[in-house]
């Protein structure tokens, strides 16, 4: 067994190139997108089921390039064999470490680029548009090319101390309705109808048993939050360990040496900064996120909106 790694090498690469065919929030500002159905069954008699795909994805970790993810199997109504490692736990905080994420998945209209992309969220922002959606007020006509709405997703930007703690995003449709039609790529319906072709396909259980068996024998670190708390009473350890210097015996005429003093309270050291964008847009195809010492308490902040 193994990961296969030039299987993962060409996956990070697709993942780089593809980066900047998805919609992404910029902190913030107001980003004002309208969200389109999420295939041409929309427009059909009996309609569509949801405005979204959504499927879960375990993230683990292979090498020092970061946090990977692979597409959970039970997304396909399989038995996963990294869910039946979480789940052989009996404390329920450890096992939360190996459960799956829920990832939600949009076709936007980018005005700026004037592009219809795909666009991901956590569960925050697909529940706060749901809210929306079953108002009568509002409606599923909120996806409607012709006679639907802007929707603003708001990302303020969080001071360092609270990110993790607060959420940074608001979300609501703008009142007046809006035709885009025009606006509108030649091929818009074929690409509207390829937005499932982006949820990666599952691996075979030997990718997903290798990646179990790198968990259980430590060589694949954890996938969680490292724990920033440093001990406080090092420096008292410090000292106790050391054992003082004992002074060599003198002559009764010469003064006996002093010992050279253990300073009882060393300088702490001090503890690494987050960047500005932690807790705030984790992404595995970042490269910045890839190479961040924070990513890992990064991508549970994040997740957790």
């Amino acid at each position: 067994m193994g990961l296969n790694t030039d299987k993962l090498k060409e996956k990070a690469e697709n993942a780089k190139k593809g980066n900047t065919l998805y919609f992404g929030l910029e902190e913030g500002k107001r980003n004002v997108v309208r969200v389109l159905p999420r295939s041409l069954k929309f427009f059909s008699k009996d309609g569509d089921n949801d405005f979204a795909f959504t499927y879960f994805v375990h993230y683990y970790v292979f090498d020092v390039d970061g946090y990977k993810r692979v597409v959970c199997k039970k997304s396909a109504g399989q038995k996963c064999p990294i869910c039946d490692y979480a789940e052989s736990f009996t404390d329920r905080k450890q096992a939360k470490k190996y459960m799956p994420s829920k990832i939600h998945l949009y076709n936007v209209l980018d005005y700026d680029s004037g592009q219809i992309k795909p666009f991901e969220s956590g569960p925050f922002i697909y529940d706060e548009i749901l809210k929306f959606v079953v108002d009568p007020a509002w409606g599923d006509s909120l996806f409607d090319t012709k006679t639907g709405r802007d929707i603003i997703i708001q990302k303020d930007i969080v001071p360092a101390n609270k990110r993790g703690q607060v959420n940074p995003y608001s979300v609501a449709p703008v009142p007046d309705r809006s035709d885009v039609t025009e606006l509108l790529p030649d091929n818009w319906d074929e690409v509207l109808d390829k937005l499932q072709d982006r949820i990666p396909d599952v691996e075979d259980d030997a990718f997903y048993l290798s990646i179990v068996e790198h968990y259980r024998n430590g060589t694949v670190p954890e996938p969680i939050k490292k724990d920033k708390d440093k001990d406080k009473d090092s420096s008292k350890e410090s000292t106790q360990k050391a054992e003082p210097a004992k002074a060599a015996p003198a002559p009764a005429a010469t003064a006996p040496k002093e010992t050279e003093p253990v300073n009882p309270n060393p300088p702490e050291e001090k503890e690494e900064e987050q960047p500005k964008c932690f807790g705030l847009e984790y992404s595995p195809r970042l490269d910045k996120c890839k190479g961040c010492a924070s990513k890992a308490e990064c991508r549970d902040a994040t997740l957790k909106l």
